[in-house]
């Protein structure tokens, strides 16, 4: 099952915001791979301030991340 982490800092994105980014998340999966929607999974975290460490360094910016995780035993084309 294809499985989508959105990863950002607690309070960045309001309820509101998830549910549209899940929803774009799921239409861009079936729209690359023409898999169901209901297949797609998404997730949300808030990380608290903090937590977020680039090259060795607490995070300063807004930045929210999406890790993707898809099934192997597509063709190439898809």
């Amino acid at each position: 099952m294809p499985t989508y982490i959105v990863s950002a800092a607690a309070g960045l994105l309001s309820s509101r915001a998830k549910e549209e980014l899940a929803a774009s998340i799921t239409a861009s999966h079936n729209q690359v791979t023409c898999a169901n929607t209901f297949f797609a999974q998404v997730m949300s975290q808030d990380m608290p301030h903090g937590n977020y460490f680039m090259g060795g360094r607490a995070l300063r910016h807004n930045q929210v991340f999406v890790h993707g995780h898809v099934r192997a035993g597509r063709t190439r084309e898809l």
